[in-house]
C-alpha cells in the first residue's frame, strides 16, 4: 500500500480508524501526522489546503487527484496539530 492508495480507501471504501506511516484515518478524519487533512461531510470532502511543508502540500496535491474536484469544499487557516472538526472552519 501507498499513500494513494490509502486515499482510495478513504474515499471509495469510507476506511475509518487506520494507519499508514505518517497518515491515518480517526472517526472520519484523514490526518497527515497530526493535522486534519479532509473530513467527511454531507456526501463531500471538507479539504485543508492551508500550507505547512513541501510534504503536506504533495499530499495535498495527490488528494486532490483522487478526490471528484465537485465534491471538494476547500477550506484555509487550519493551524498546524489541530484537534477539532475541519467544519468548524466552514463559513
Amino acid at each position: 500500500m501507498n499513500q494513494s492508495d490509502f486515499i482510495k480507501n478513504y474515499v471509495g471504501n469510507n476506511a475509518d480508524n487506520v494507519e499508514f506511516g505518517n497518515v491515518s484515518i480517526k472517526d472520519g478524519i484523514f490526518y497527515h501526522y497530526w493535522t486534519p487533512m479532509i473530513e467527511r461531510y454531507d456526501g463531500k470532502y471538507i479539504m485543508n489546503v492551508s500550507k505547512y511543508s513541501d510534504v503536506t502540500r504533495f499530499l495535498q496535491r495527490k488528494i486532490k487527484s483522487i478526490v471528484p474536484q465537485d465534491q471538494i469544499i476547500e477550506i484555509k487557516g487550519v493551524p498546524e496539530g489541530y484537534k477539532g472538526r475541519l467544519k468548524d472552519f466552514l463559513k
